[in-house]
């Protein structure tokens, strides 16, 4: 327990954040030339947490974050091993949900999306009594813990199109996609979570991860439709959960929304609620 306090006291900005350059700003991100056609997913400028946002929320990270995600955002808190769901390792810049494409580093909004929603079915819980001067602080303070915030630009998010009409005809016709891409193999083939492949799977760092079970009505990372498209769109970073972006079209997603919008039978969601709220 000495141990632990003095980690707690000790802990300071990484040194590679230290006098880190700040963050361009809006203007200059929305300004910027277009990436050249190299084959790789463009990025935005480079956008460095600022080093007055780091600091200032170097506190709050320490009372809300650092018992899961460690002293030093590697994920070896003190509940490390009391945890299901472990928590997310920092240092390695990798995120699962984020409005940008596979493989790229996620904009603030998105960090600030799981800090004041928490992550359904993990310890992640709902930080909703935080300011959002106070979360944009915790995030620069979690953002340098990754030499990859410093290096490389941010994933650019994704355009998610007006849902279109939810019909018995759409939903059948997600039905084909989810056979078509193989959904069934992790998700099974009535989405409980329990396909052939769910025994076996597990994250980039080894770790044991169960699908997503639909039936709850419950989705790990938003509480509308539209987040169900997203995670179709952009994968999840680290887990086998793949980006679908270059093999199926916005309708073919949607119409895959609406299908598992037909098996959300439990009492997370009801039709014509945001799924997250609870049935009356």
């Amino acid at each position: 327990m000495k141990w632990s306090l003095v980690v707690f006291l000790s802990a300071s900005v990484p040194a590679f954040a230290q006098g880190a350059p700040a963050a361009a700003p809006a203007a200059a991100a929305a300004a910027a030339p277009a990436a050249a056609d190299t084959g790789e997913t463009p990025t935005g400028p480079i956008q460095a947490p600022e080093p007055e946002a780091v600091e200032r929320g170097h506190l709050g990270y320490q009372r809300y974050c650092q018992a899961c995600h460690g002293a030093y955002g590697d994920s070896h808190g003190d509940s490390y091993d009391y945890l299901d769901v472990k928590p997310r390792d920092f240092t390695k810049g990798v995120y699962k949900f984020r409005s940008t494409p596979s493989g790229t580093l996620p904009v603030d909004s998105d960090l600030w999306h799981t800090l004041r929603y928490g992550l359904y079915g993990s310890g992640m819980p709902k930080w909703s009594g935080l300011s959002d001067g106070q979360m944009y602080d915790i995030i620069a303070y979690i953002e340098s813990f990754s030499p990859a915030f410093y290096t490389q630009g941010r994933g650019i998010p994704i355009t998610i199109p007006p849902e279109p009409a939810d019909t018995p005809a759409s939903a059948a016709a997600g039905k084909v996609v989810f056979d078509a891409m193989g959904c069934f193999n992790c998700h099974g083939a009535e989405g409980r979570g329990n396909g052939p492949s769910a025994p076996t799977l597990t994250d980039d760092w080894g770790n044991p991860i169960r699908p997503l079970n639909f039936t709850t009505g419950h989705w790990k990372s938003g509480t509308e439709l539209r987040d169900i498209y997203k995670d179709f769109m952009t994968g999840v970073n680290g887990t086998p959960m793949p980006s679908f972006a270059d093999s199926m079209t916005p309708q073919q997603a949607w119409d895959l929304v609406h299908y598992l919008e037909t098996l959300m039978v439990g009492d997370g969601w009801s039709k014509g609620t945001s799924y997250g709220e609870k049935k009356a």
